[in-house]
């Protein structure tokens, strides 16, 4: 049976647990600012083994036998005294350092969501807008062509490059339009396709046919080397010939003179198009860069001021959608480009 002193120290240590477990709990619910909810169990969790060791170090010391025990664990009381603060502080850092950075989480996911609405409302603008724009442009097209084909009577020698360069711009701006608009459709998952088997041999050779007159006109050699049997994918065929041609359109605006190649070739399971120019080159530190949206290389702005960075970026969106594969080498500044592009092959 328990003895009435042994009851009388176990009611006192129970106490003084009680009422140092009251008095941390008041104190942490001052520094919370009266609010519950705003308690850090953690701490207080760490307060009371402090306060634990403190107190059995120090009882320790008290009930200790001798002076040699009494010094050690005096010793031991003060290291515990030491630890217990550092780690009280230590908590409270880790405790307010996680507060931060919640906060900062929050405000990001609030940003974030701020720039999807606004990224959104950029989106549904430019779509807008480019929709509006498409049928003015439409018109200064038609209207130019049909003056230059002389249908409003004959056309002075004088009006005719004008004419023609407004034709040409038309023509850049409805492009341009188009690319928006494609872009716009990509960010949304709304780009389309109408899969068909296309035969990329015939394919090829007429592109070559369209772009030979342009190569001629600035004095470039356009060659191609096909095989002679026909090579086929499954593919939106309207999509994969904006997709080669807007790399054929880089090359002839970027090459001042030499020659632009194609070259298609296949094995078991791929389609191969290399096409290589020997135009204005891409610095090593830019080609991870290129197929970037709104990207243009440093050298690109110098020949071509016009452009919005946007066709190879499409480009590869075009490919990829496709389980395809585009990639560019270059071995520098003004040592010409060679895109290559790999498609899987219909067997």
């Amino acid at each position: 049976m328990t003895s009435p002193s042994t009851f009388q120290l176990l009611l006192v240590v129970v106490l003084v647990a009680f009422i140092a477990t009251l008095f941390i709990i008041f104190l942490n619910l001052k520094y919370a600012k009266k609010n519950i909810r705003s308690l850090e169990f953690k701490i207080i969790s760490i307060e009371l083994l402090v306060l634990t060791i403190w107190t059995a170090s120090l009882t320790k010391t008290f009930f200790s036998t001798s002076i040699d025990f009494m010094g050690l664990n005096l010793a031991l009381f003060i290291l515990s005294i030491i630890f217990g603060v550092s780690l009280i502080k230590t908590v409270l850092k880790e405790i307010k350092t996680q507060k931060m950075v919640n906060a900062l989480v929050n405000n990001l996911r609030i940003i974030n969501d701020r720039l999807r609405q606004l990224d959104t409302q950029k989106s549904e603008f430019i779509s807008l807008a480019s929709h509006q724009m498409r049928g003015p442009v439409t018109s200064i097209q038609g209207y130019a062509g049909l003056i230059l084909d002389n249908d409003y009577g004959e056309v002075p020698e004088k009006m005719k490059a004008p004419l023609e360069h407004i034709l040409h711009s038309g023509k850049d701006l409805s492009e341009m339009i188009n690319d928006f608009l494609d872009v716009v459709k990509i960010e949304k998952g709304d780009l389309k396709f109408e899969i068909e088997r296309i035969d990329v041999t015939k394919m090829i050779q007429d592109i070559k046919e369209h772009y030979i007159i342009h190569a001629n006109k600035k004095g470039l050699h356009l060659k191609s080397k096909l095989p002679d049997s026909s090579i086929f994918i499954k593919a939106d065929k309207g999509k994969i010939y904006q997709a080669i041609t807007n790399i054929l359109d880089n090359s002839l605006k970027y090459t001042k003179e030499g020659s632009i190649s194609i070259v298609l070739n296949s094995n078991k399971e791929k389609v191969f198009i290399d096409i290589t120019d020997t135009g204005i080159g891409i610095n090593k530190n830019e080609q991870d860069f290129l197929f970037k949206k709104f990207n243009r290389l440093s050298n690109a702005k110098e020949i071509d001021v016009s452009g919005i960075g946007l066709g190879l970026f499409i480009t590869k969106e075009i490919i990829e959608s496709h389980g395809g594969n585009i990639s560019v080498e270059s071995e520098g500044k003004g040592k010409g480009s060679t895109f290559k592009i790999d498609m899987p092959l219909v067997k």
